[in-house]
């Protein structure tokens, strides 16, 4: 009798531990939601919308592509969205190019675009960033240039003291 009640709590702890293991990574990625920022067209006729989204867990959640975290519409499934979701909210995270309206799914939740329209058409954070490296690698090469420049005169003037 010992030994079924010892085999009894194993199999109950195990199947436990399974439970948890499934049941973990879908509810944490049931607190995981999209959000359409705005919506926009740009000069060419195009629309587009800038989407964010809120991790209301405390550690980052991956939902890859697939079921839980897909487009609709065009331009289709992946439009570019992040798989890996830190926790928080986070405003204009990437943006979609598309016609007609599209429909972002992400562990069950929804957000459909077009939407609000922005008042300024923004950069989401991946071109902000890209736009701020190339400010930095812009004046980079002007110090660096200087740099030449100086370089060079303090020469032809030791030079011209010789």
């Amino acid at each position: 009798m010992k030994r079924v009640l010892v085999a009894l709590a194993l199999v109950t702890m195990g199947s436990s531990a399974i439970l948890a293991a499934i049941a973990g990574p879908a509810g944490a990625a049931a607190s995981v939601s999209p959000v359409l920022e705005c919506s926009w067209k740009d000069d060419s006729g195009d629309s587009r919308s800038l989407f964010g989204y809120n991790n209301k867990e405390s550690t980052p959640v991956d939902v890859p592509i697939g079921s839980l975290n897909k487009f609709s519409g065009t331009p289709g499934t992946d439009a570019g969205q992040p798989t890996t979701f830190e926790p928080g909210r986070h405003v204009g995270v990437f943006v979609v190019t598309h016609t007609g309206t599209i429909v972002w799914s992400l562990t069950g939740r929804t957000s459909t675009a077009p939407g609000k329209a922005c008042d300024n058409p923004p950069l989401p954070a991946s071109a902000a960033g890209i736009q701020g490296l190339l400010v930095v690698g812009v004046v980079s090469l002007v110090l660096i240039g200087l740099g030449g420049w100086f370089t060079a005169r303090r020469r032809r003037l030791r030079d011209a003291t010789r």
